[in-house]
């Protein structure tokens, strides 16, 4: 997925779908400033996985869905 179409989504609530078929469903972030990250790695944030956050570049990524207005 292109970058520009990826970071349209940045700060909603999506389900991204990964090369693999893993979905991970969250608020969209991006590391700009961490450091210990590239700065091209996004991550999908919610209650149900703040323990193992899973990092993940636009390539990864086969499709996404706002799942925002729902």
């Amino acid at each position: 997925m292109k970058r520009s179409e990826l970071e349209k989504y940045l700060g909603q609530q999506v389900t991204v779908t990964l090369f693999d078929g893993d979905k991970i469903i969250g608020v969209l972030y991006k590391y700009p400033d961490d450091p210990r990250y590239d700065r091209n790695y996004y991550t999908c944030c919610s209650a149900a996985n703040t323990g193992n956050l899973l990092h993940f570049r636009c390539s990864h990524v086969t499709k996404i869905d706002n799942i925002s207005a729902t």
